[in-house]
């Protein structure tokens, strides 16, 4: 199939099937970085059972700030999808 008609799959599973999938990856960088798959997938992370959001590695100042900066976006998100 060309790329015009390939169809998502994994898109049209349900809610739930996508939160468990979400789960196993854990990395709260990567599954919010879903998001950007469709329209579909936007709010689909934010009701991820699990998301690791801690880094034992020290990155450096300039990390620790754009880390900070991410939580209140993610923070921001989060709240969006409540509504």
């Amino acid at each position: 199939m060309d790329s015009a008609g390939d169809l998502d799959r994994i898109s049209a599973l349900p809610d739930t099937v996508l939160h468990r999938i979400l789960a196993c990856v854990r990395d709260a960088t990567t599954v919010t970085r879903t998001a950007a798959l469709s329209r579909r997938w936007r709010r689909v992370w934010v009701r991820a059972p699990c998301l690791a959001l801690w880094d034992t590695t020290d990155h450096g100042e300039a990390q620790r700030r754009r880390t900070a900066g991410w939580l209140r976006g993610l923070r921001g998100l989060g709240a969006g999808a409540a509504r």
